[in-house]
């Protein structure tokens, strides 16, 4: 018969364990990562508007043969604030005046969490993700805007 408690602390060790697991040693190196952040300038509006684009890798190995990721959900934390992209990678969310935690998701791939993101009316911002297939949790911090 099975042991239910020396099984879940089996559980809990196994989960404590990944949770230290580097995203280098998981995939070889290969990282989801920002290729471009970019505060752009003012356009007329009450909310900040960040457009992007979001890649896939297509080939194992090389990071420079990419394809547009489709069906990716970029979420701002703070407001639970969901946009999915198009069929060629693209999106735009607005958001209101803040800070935000962006979180870039898409099932298979590792997920890419870029913090700071600085939030001002008017603003008009840009970004290039890549995305690698994976499991783990990446994170970029955006620099504060210059103006």
């Amino acid at each position: 018969m099975l042991n239910p408690s020396k099984f879940v602390r089996k559980a809990v060790i196994l989960i404590v364990v990944s949770l230290f697991v580097n995203c280098n040693e998981i995939t070889g190196g290969d990282r989801s990562r920002v290729i471009r952040f970019q505060y752009t300038g003012y356009g007329d509006s009450i909310y900040t508007i960040l457009y992007g684009e979001v890649f896939e890798i297509n080939k194992t190995g090389n990071i420079n043969d990419t394809i547009p990721g489709s069906g990716a959900d970029i979420k701002a934390e703070q407001n639970n604030k969901v946009v999915k992209t198009d069929a060629t990678g693209s999106f735009s969310i607005a958001l209101e005046k803040g800070t935000f935690t962006l979180t870039i998701t898409k099932p298979g791939y590792q997920t890419l969490q870029m913090t700071n993101y600085i939030s001002d009316p008017d603003r008009v911002s840009n970004t290039a993700i890549v995305l690698v297939k994976g499991s783990c949790i990446d994170h970029f911090e955006i620099a504060a805007p210059t103006r």
